[in-house]
């Protein structure tokens, strides 16, 4: 029992933990295979986004164990958290349910599936304890850096997910990207739930920045989403260095101030064009995306 093959769904961060797993499990002589009929473990990391989302993944669970019904079945991930009473009951072909919590603990559990004992889990937080050295399935290496939110968008459920806002110390982040620059990596993104809102021990995001920086000599460092309330002068002054990628995703979702109320967004309009002006005048070539929610409850052909 030595075959696994994970399945990914969903956001960077959790990439960036399958990832982990990955790495973790082929470090301890486990071997990863691309169906399902290989595996001995199945490992399907879901995501509960949208409605959309989560019918694929109750979608690729029933899948996997009808290719193989011998395997090993873990679900885990934000889909767990938030549905677990409705996915115990829909989806009997799973063998075991893991919470983010839990997430990381994986080659633990399986050890203890193989041994034939009692799966019991110790209670600590393994929000970081996820350690890659290597990307199997990207050019650029993925670095987790915070988790959770405390925003409670109105139409979010990953804050009941992924939990409160909490930080990654800024020595680990540091070390394990000059862990990816030693092994080749030219670019690291770096990710999380809310990235903007990070803060450790008195130090901000464009302070983390500054820090990998000065303890990196040439990899780039390209930003997931960032909310646009996070957009400091400080941020704009460190995003001048060129080691860090051009690019800024800023979500917008909606372009009426009476909608972003009700959404629970924390900046109007006018605001969020403020920033937008802002940013691209840091440098020449910036570019620029967003997410925006057509159709919100309410909203009118005005709005």
């Amino acid at each position: 029992m030595k075959n696994f093959k994970i399945i990914t769904l969903g956001c960077k961060v959790n990439i960036y933990e399958s990832e982990s797993i990955s790495y973790l499990l082929q470090t301890n002589q486990f071997t990863a295979v691309n169906t399902y009929s290989e595996a001995d473990f199945t490992i399907i990391n879901t995501c509960t986004v949208t409605s959309k989302a989560d019918a694929k993944c109750r979608n690729i669970v029933r899948r996997a164990k009808k290719e193989n019904p011998q395997t090993f079945l873990i679900v885990c991930g934000c889909l767990v958290n938030t549905d677990i009473s409705l996915l115990k009951e829909q989806l009997p072909e799973v063998d075991l349910f893991l919470d983010n919590q839990n997430k990381s603990k994986v080659l633990e559990t399986i050890n203890q599936i193989k041994d034939q004992k009692e799966i019991i889990l110790s209670e600590d937080d393994g929000t970081f304890h996820y350690h890659p050295q290597f990307m199997s399935d990207h050019s650029r290496a993925f670095v987790k850096i915070q988790d959770g939110c405390d925003n409670y968008c109105s139409y979010c459920k990953i804050p009941y997910a992924r939990g409160h806002n909490r930080s990654r110390p800024i020595a680990d982040i540091i070390k394990e990207i000059q862990i990816f620059e030693r092994n080749g990596y030219s670019e690291a993104m770096l990710t999380g739930i809310n990235i903007g809102s990070y803060q450790y021990q008195n130090n901000h995001f464009a302070s983390l920045l500054k820090m990998i920086l000065n303890n990196t000599q040439s990899i780039r460092l390209r930003l997931s989403s960032i909310e646009p309330q996070y957009i400091t002068q400080d941020f704009c002054d460190i995003f001048h260095h060129q080691r860090i990628c051009p690019h800024l995703h800023i979500p917008l979702q909606s372009g009426s101030d009476k909608i972003l109320k009700m959404m629970n967004r924390q900046y109007t309009l006018s605001q969020y064009l403020s920033i937008i002006k802002q940013v691209t005048a840091i440098r020449q070539g910036m570019f620029l995306s967003t997410d925006l929610i057509i159709g919100f409850p309410g909203e009118t052909e005005q709005d």
